[in-house]
């Protein structure tokens, strides 16, 4: 099965990963070192995250793919949620305010 055929039978977000960064990621790949030669250090590190994000984007994701098949949330009603806060958590000003989104996410 082609590649285009996979994503389809996924769905979101994958459709969208795929329309949207798979030619960007096959160019980093396929071009050799033409993708990165003579690239100055704030397009390489721009490279950079936009792997990231996409990694933790297949990662998430993955998570939530498994947590279904699993059913983990029988276990663990809001572990959506805390999924949510990690990935926010990261994002906020110190413990005050990463205790106010736990708060809010209905996590204590």
């Amino acid at each position: 099965m082609k590649m285009a055929n996979r994503v389809k039978d996924l769905g979101a977000p994958f459709d969208e990963l795929y329309a949207v960064e798979y030619p960007r990621l096959s160019w980093y790949v396929h071009s050799g070192l033409t993708g990165i030669t003579n690239l100055n250090r704030e397009s390489f590190e721009l490279m950079a995250g936009i792997a990231f994000t996409i990694a933790v984007k297949s990662y998430m994701e993955i998570l939530t793919a498994v947590i279904r098949e699993f059913k983990l949330d029988k276990a663990d009603p809001k572990i959506m949620e805390r999924m949510d806060y990690a990935k926010m958590a990261p994002w906020t000003d110190g413990e005050q305010q990463a205790g106010q989104l736990w708060q809010e996410l209905g996590l204590d």
